[in-house]
């Protein structure tokens, strides 16, 4: 085989690993569970934002981006532990709960993500920031949750998007979190892909 063609079959395998990252086919580890989740479409792990805690795990668009926050539209997976964690899926019907939402986008309401019980609901969020030169720029993006119940253990799946990107997308916090699996299932079954939706929003 000459050298030209070695470099060739090379570089295709990196373009088609590339590829199968872009379209969203990456296997991530959930932080502290064992447990992977598979990148839904179009999404690529966005390794420049972490949390201290470390039990969130933040998707993008694959375009280019500065900074130390999260491009818009933002998907993550958070292990919900401490004080974060619900002592049900009821909690999410809870007058307490639902008070702080109101209006909701989508009221809470019973799914199944995979063979799992889960909850999901968007609520809109009000963002004020301040403008150069004084003023204030007020946006309202959109908040698409599902929190699914495995085992003991309970996952928050969230998308953030501007209102002109949410229809597109807000099925990928039902996509993400019905991909959640354990690491030596995705190991040992190399066609793996995702359980199929169901109860999609």
């Amino acid at each position: 085989m000459s050298l030209l063609r070695a470099n060739i079959i090379a570089l295709t395998g990196i373009v088609a690993i590339g590829h199968a990252f872009a379209a969203g086919r990456s296997v991530v580890p959930v932080p502290g569970t064992g447990l992977v989740v598979t990148t839904p479409a179009g999404w690529v792990l966005n390794s420049r934002i972490t949390n201290a805690a470390g039990t969130v795990v933040h998707f993008e668009l694959p375009h280019p981006k500065e900074g130390a926050y999260p491009a818009h539209p933002g998907l993550e997976i958070e292990v919900l532990a401490g004080g974060r964690r619900p002592a049900g899926l009821a909690d999410y019907f809870s007058k307490q709960f639902t008070s702080r939402f109101e209006p909701f986008v989508l009221k809470p309401r019973r799914i199944f993500a995979g063979r799992y019980e889960a909850v999901e609901y968007a609520y809109r969020e009000i963002v004020v920031g301040d403008l150069v030169g004084g003023g204030a720029a007020i946006s309202s993006p959109l908040v698409h949750v599902v929190v699914v119940k495995r085992s003991n253990s309970f996952f928050r799946c969230q998308l953030y998007a501007e209102p002109s990107h949410y229809k597109v997308h807000r099925a990928a916090p039902l996509q993400l979190c019905t991909s959640i699996d354990t690491e030596h299932r995705v190991r040992s079954n190399n066609s793996f892909k995702p359980k199929p939706l169901r109860g999609s929003a």
